[in-house]
């Protein structure tokens, strides 16, 4: 057991400690003054008459889960934040002079510096690496660099010294783009869609079944252009006018199909795509099972089918939070598809069928960074 504690003490409780101290600081965001906000000036310091030092900066380094929005795309990611805390930040008043405010932005940049390091390692990061221990870690090397910076500088005294560290630093911000990543969609592609679909009947069957509607649910695997997908749709249809004996006291019946297509995805830009598809399709035709299953009858045919599918992407998900152990972008889309096909069921109930369906749905990708 007092191994056990030993062990917990160093690791997880100053985890723990970490966490709560950051998300206690979150929750005061609103005090706080972020480093994008712009230079800092004398506003964002309390000036006082007594204190131990000429001026005391003190600034923090976090994250949060979060959305951002570029056009009709989100972006779930880790956001960092480089900020400093005015109520706790002085001045003496004898030293306001603006070489001292100078060297308080440079160690300001230097938090915005692994603000930046710490956002390029989050959006890269896989899920079996857990982001708080990158915390602890860059804010240990911020520390460390800003003590450094301190002693060089002579606290503010030197300003040649400050000079090159002002230049080494927004050099090193050139390496780290506050642009997401730079990603390769994968060419693995799992497309799901559920969605209305309705029947119109042609030729003979068109003479004793109504047009009818019902759901659909499509399955599909892509590998770059190229589609195959499961689409399973039931509707219900009224008869007009009985065929045989059997029909005589039924009102109605289900209509099933069950197609395999193999299609070409043919982006005619980012927005709209077009499928044509060819395949085949297994078709019954069930009527309504009364108190007698000698009321109830059953047709049934396997046919070749052909088909269009159109998809309008409505809006994008790229998750740089890994999900699954990986990253992945999700397009949710908008669509409709045409098929037809030509079961022959049974002598005088044969003709085609033009199938319909208008859908929801979505596809989903790994992304494979290009840095």
């Amino acid at each position: 057991m007092g191994k056990m504690k030993r062990r917990f003490f160093p690791e997880n409780l100053l985890v723990f400690i970490l966490v709560i101290m950051a998300g206690i600081n979150l929750h005061a965001q609103e005090h706080l003054r972020l480093w994008s906000e712009g230079p800092l000036t004398w506003k964002d310091f309390s000036i006082r008459d007594s204190t131990p030092a000429v001026s005391r900066l003190v600034y923090g380094l976090y994250f949060k889960e979060g959305r951002q929005r570029m056009g009709d795309t989100v972006i779930l990611r880790y956001i960092t934040i480089a900020a400093m805390d005015p109520q706790q930040s002085y001045f003496n008043r004898r030293f306001l002079k603006e070489e001292y405010l100078r060297y308080n932005q440079i160690i300001f940049d230097l938090v915005e510096l692994y603000r930046r390091k710490l956002q390029y390692v989050l959006d890269r990061m896989e899920k079996q690496v857990r982001p708080w221990e990158r915390l602890i870690q860059y804010k240990y090397e911020l520390d460390e660099e800003i003590r450094r910076f301190k002693e060089e500088s002579g606290f503010g005294q030197k300003p040649e010294v400050m000079d090159e560290w002002q230049i080494r630093i927004h050099n090193e911000w050139e390496q780290y783009p506050a642009d997401i990543p730079s990603f390769q969609a994968g060419h693995w592609v799992f497309d799901y869609r559920m969605g209305m679909s309705g029947i119109v009947l042609g030729g003979s069957m068109g003479d004793y079944i109504q047009p009818g509607a019902g759901f659909e649910m499509d399955y599909g695997l892509r590998y770059r252009h190229f589609q195959s997908i499961l689409l399973l749709s039931v509707t219900r249809n009224k008869i007009l006018k009985p065929l045989d004996v059997h029909w005589t006291e039924v009102n109605g019946g289900a209509f099933v199909a069950v197609e395999w297509l193999q299609g070409y995805v043919w982006h005619l830009s980012s927005k709209h795509t077009l499928i044509p598809m060819a395949g085949i399709g297994f078709y019954s035709w069930d009527g309504d099972k009364e108190e007698s299953e000698e009321k109830s009858f059953r047709y049934q045919d396997w046919t070749p089918t052909l088909g269009m599918t159109y998809l309008y992407r409505w809006r994008s998900l790229i998750r740089l939070i890994p999900h699954n152990d990986h990253h992945q972008i999700w397009n949710t889309n908008f669509g409709f598809q045409f098929l037809i096909s030509k079961p022959d069921f049974a002598p005088g109930l044969n003709g085609y069928i033009l199938r319909f369906g208008i859908f929801w749905g979505y596809d989903t990708r790994r992304l494979y960074f290009r840095d």
